[in-house]
């Protein structure tokens, strides 16, 4: 039953810090090209109704469009961001070049570490999730 406690309570926060992170960004997208000054709480009410409808949904086919939405936004985003990646390369020399990596044969295992990597993000959430609620800035220590 603790176990039970414990995974909610963390997916719970893990989606409350999403949520929180999805808001801020929007808020600086709103700052930056529309001009508004508005609170953080202000815009979390503004998204509190969507996203209120969108969780209501319980069959999933009605979900699917939603979700064909987000993946052509994420391949459109990904796009452009290869698009200024790859713009303005040096040409390739053989003598000059460095690899990223040492070798293809070590590709798994920074893939392993990568997941790995990211999976730990229950373990440090607790302290974002602390500094969030405290108003805390953990990054900037005096």
């Amino acid at each position: 039953m603790a176990t039970n406690i414990q995974l909610v309570g963390n997916e719970l926060k893990l989606n409350v810090l999403f949520a929180f992170n999805k808001i801020c960004e929007f808020e600086q997208f709103m700052k930056a090209f529309q001009g508004h000054e508005w609170s953080v709480q202000t815009y979390m009410a503004l998204l509190l109704l969507p996203m209120i409808f969108l969780n209501w949904i319980r069959n999933l086919k009605y979900l699917a469009p939603f979700s064909m939405i987000a993946n052509a936004c994420m391949a459109a985003g990904l796009g452009i961001i290869f698009y200024y990646v790859f713009q303005d390369l040096p040409p390739i020399k053989r003598e000059g070049i460095v690899l990223g990596f040492t070798s293809f044969k070590q590709l798994p295992l920074f893939f392993g570490t990568a997941i790995y990597a990211f999976e730990g993000i229950g373990m440090v959430s607790e302290t974002l999730f602390f500094s969030i609620a405290c108003g805390l800035n953990i990054f900037y220590l005096k």
